[in-house]
């Protein structure tokens, strides 16, 4: 019951191979900041996007039903329509003067895009990453802005012609 623990016994693996790790940690700061260095700097830009409660809800058949105060909204669908190819397709040819690559395809802008709903999922983020800040702060406000009219036109098709 009185064992003790020899701390010299552990300690001295480490002592007697102290340059290989000191060696392994230094070789890897140094890969790491050159890394950092040569690879181009990637910028984020977010839009934030509030989805308010709709005054009707589209059913599968051509009448519209009043929703009665408190019922719970379909939110979660607000993200993936944010990634729907359609919207994706107007960001592209609504910005693709500032893109570069004249052959800009859709599976390309969506790869730096990001959808999130965190805590609120009537909250939507929309973020953009690009190599220039300034393009991807243009891109993520088109998106916002594109996006919101893509949403009305897809709950509320008619609401254009009142």
């Amino acid at each position: 019951m009185d064992e003790e623990i020899d701390l010299r016994r552990l300690l001295r693996p480490l002592v007697r191979h102290y340059r290989l790790i000191v060696g392994t940690v230094v070789v890897a700061v140094l890969v790491a900041a050159a890394l950092a260095f040569l690879l181009p700097p990637t910028y984020r830009a977010t839009a934030v996007v509030v989805v308010t409660r709709p005054q009707f809800q589209a059913q599968f058949d051509p009448r519209l039903q009043t929703l009665p105060p408190g019922e719970a909204q379909p939110y979660k669908a607000f993200g993936a329509l944010a990634r729907a190819p359609e919207l994706v397709q107007q960001v592209l040819e609504a910005n693709r003067a500032i893109l570069s690559g004249a052959d800009l395809a859709v599976e390309d802008l969506l790869a730096r895009l990001e959808v999130s709903q965190r805590d609120d999922p009537s909250v939507v983020q929309l973020s953009v990453e690009d190599g220039d800040p300034e393009r991807a702060a243009r891109l993520a406000n088109s998106w916002a802005e594109l996006y919101v009219q893509f949403v009305n036109q897809v709950y509320r098709p008619h609401a254009e012609t009142e």
